[in-house]
């Protein structure tokens, strides 16, 4: 056998190789400490013990958002992107926080927010990245990044009742 047809044999090997071994799972991304006192405030009270978790990070958004988007295999459109959103639209409507307190914390200033999503062992983890962040009491900003995730089990969509 010659050289050249060793070389492309043992390139077509590699690349056999490398479309049939199992995809290697995504390395842990560490979303910082976990922030009870900021999931009161910035997650649904009626939502089950466990369905959220709130971390906060002193890693910039943008790294974060990286870091996440190479654990997604197939992400959609303007998933993991920074853009920048005003307050209310950042934090949404489902927490119990002070909606004119925190407009005027920020005072008008738009904010960098990320968000997608990552399966994995029969959940779907839905992540909203924003920084900076507020403290508890909604009377300092903090640099880093807050990390709001949700975590939606597999068909749980289907099994939501409509009236």
């Amino acid at each position: 056998m010659s050289w050249a047809a060793t070389m492309l044999e043992m390139v077509l090997l590699a690349l056999l190789w490398a479309l049939l071994s199992p995809q290697m799972p995504c390395e842990t991304v560490d979303l910082g400490l976990s922030r009870p006192e900021l999931a009161r405030i910035f997650t649904p009270l009626t939502a089950p013990p466990g369905a959220y978790t709130v971390t906060t990070t002193d890693r910039p958004i943008a790294d974060l958002a990286t870091a996440l988007r190479a654990c997604d295999s197939a992400p959609v459109e303007g998933a993991w992107q920074v853009t920048r959103m005003e307050a209310h639209e950042a934090f949404g409507q489902a927490g119990i926080y002070d909606r004119l307190r925190l407009a005027q914390l920020f005072g008008g200033t738009r904010l960098d927010v990320v968000r997608g999503s990552l399966p994995h062992d029969g959940v779907r983890d839905g992540y909203t990245l924003i920084s900076p962040y507020p403290d508890a009491s909604l009377t300092a900003v903090n640099p880093g990044t807050l990390v709001i995730v949700v975590h939606v089990a597999r068909g749980a969509a289907s099994t939501l009742r409509t009236p």
